[in-house]
């Protein structure tokens, strides 16, 4: 009787929308898992999980959703309930959030039939460049129908909750505050404790993809892949078996001078080198969008990089080289690592990168000091992070040098005076 009561007062359109949110994602999780009926073995534990986990992810949603109306409602004092400020602000949130409704589960049938998931790092890529994205969706779907039954479906459910007196509830001002403070209090300490208690990948733990995606929540598997910057590569990326890549790279790899000391599953080897060991300095130049186009050694008659052409003419010229990336930390990571691109975000600025086998480890193994200086400020792209965590000393500008005890890393700050030249 009580909750009726909190119903049919100030928290009415709240409670409202929790359950169309959550009614409206067991349609949409029901009609995916339809689509996919023929392509997945679903059995009852499976189905069980679907839409056992999938309703917890879908409250976590749907608190993130009114948790602005909650504090709205705690806020707005009971004299002013029903007032000019309290409906338009009111009003606003319905309609924003029943457009945000609307939106993702439209856009999540026309994703999953791209990708068979929930929104993952590829959906934030699609948010990012939203260009490139907006116009190919334009050339494939009939965007003002799609655009059309979204506003049509916001209609029709604000007009339903007018025509209910959910609205004229919610204006009510009955409710004290003290009822009102422990209601919206109970509400956002839920909200703050999903993302803590609750990960997306969670949902990953069995071995059927179709049951992991299903089980997910739209929106909470979009704002897990803007936070993680990853994606899944076995999921999504073409492999062969691990016996067949390791023997092919194995035969790339042989030479003359060395031996293989591992398993077949090893690349491992020891070389064999009678020469004499040379040690020189070694300074890696990385420099931000400079084009071989630039060089006169490539046909430009400008004469940009005259000490460039030089050292291409009299020193060692790769002229095979592939980018892996369009930004800075694709770069650094290539240039560090030696590897080709990874799925989701840089190495640079993922978590869990220390200790890594990196170029500088390499050179650590030969007896050399290794210094990582960065022409701005290494904050960006967390640089001085990740070359502090692999064994780099790190001269910078200093700002929020954030690096563990892992290495006994020496870090040198440079004052502002002596900084001559800086770029915005």
């Amino acid at each position: 009787m009580k909750t009726f009561q909190v119903y049919k007062q100030r928290y009415c359109l709240l409670i409202t929308v929790l359950g169309i949110f959550i009614f409206t994602s067991f349609l949409v999780r029901t009609a995916l898992l339809l689509a996919s009926i023929q392509k997945a073995d679903f059995d009852l534990p499976g189905i069980l999980k679907i839409y056992g986990l999938g309703l917890v992810y879908d409250i976590g949603v749907s608190l993130f959703l009114v948790a602005f109306h909650a504090i709205h409602l705690l806020l707005i004092p009971s004299k002013w309930a029903g007032s000019i400020l309290d409906r338009c602000l009111t009003w606003f949130w319905a309609f924003m959030v029943l457009l945000i409704i609307g939106f993702s589960f439209f856009a999540e049938f026309t994703f999953w039939q791209e990708s068979e998931s929930r929104f993952n790092f590829i959906g934030v890529d699609y948010l990012i460049y939203a260009y490139e994205v907006v116009n190919n969706i334009n050339e494939s779907y009939p965007l003002p129908l799609l655009i059309g039954g979204v506003l049509i479906f916001v209609a029709a459910l604000l007009w339903l909750l007018v025509k209910t007196n959910v609205f004229k509830h919610t204006f009510r001002s009955e409710m004290p505050l003290s009822r009102r403070l422990t209601l919206s209090l109970i509400l956002l300490a839920a909200t703050c404790a999903y993302p803590v208690l609750l990960s997306n990948a969670f949902a990953e733990s069995g071995n059927n993809r179709y049951e992991n995606e299903l089980a997910k929540a739209g929106m909470y598997s979009f704002f897990a892949a803007f936070r993680n910057n990853e994606l899944n590569y076995t999921g999504f990326y073409a492999q062969i078996p691990d016996a067949e890549a390791f023997s092919l790279i194995r035969k790339e790899l042989g030479e003359a001078n060395s031996h293989y000391t591992g398993s077949q599953a090893s690349i491992k080897r020891h070389i064999v080198n009678s020469g004499i060991v040379y040690k020189p300095n070694v300074i890696m130049i990385t420099v931000e969008s400079l084009s071989a186009t630039f060089m006169s050694h490539f046909g430009n008659k400008a004469g940009l990089m005259p000490q460039l052409d030089s050292l291409a003419d009299t020193g060692l010229l790769f002229t095979n080289m592939y980018a892996t990336g369009t930004r800075t930390v694709r770069g650094m990571e290539a240039l560090s690592l030696a590897i080709p691109p990874t799925p989701g975000n840089s190495i640079v600025r993922r978590q869990d990168n220390q200790r890594l086998n990196t170029v500088g480890h390499i050179f650590e193994k030969a007896g050399y000091s290794r210094t990582f200086y960065y022409g701005g400020d290494g904050y960006f792209d967390d640089m001085n992070e990740y070359f502090g965590e692999n064994g780099f000393d790190i001269t910078d500008r200093g700002r929020n040098i954030r690096i563990s005890d892992t290495y006994q890393t020496k870090r040198t700050v440079i004052a502002d005076k002596y900084v001559h030249f800086e770029n915005a």
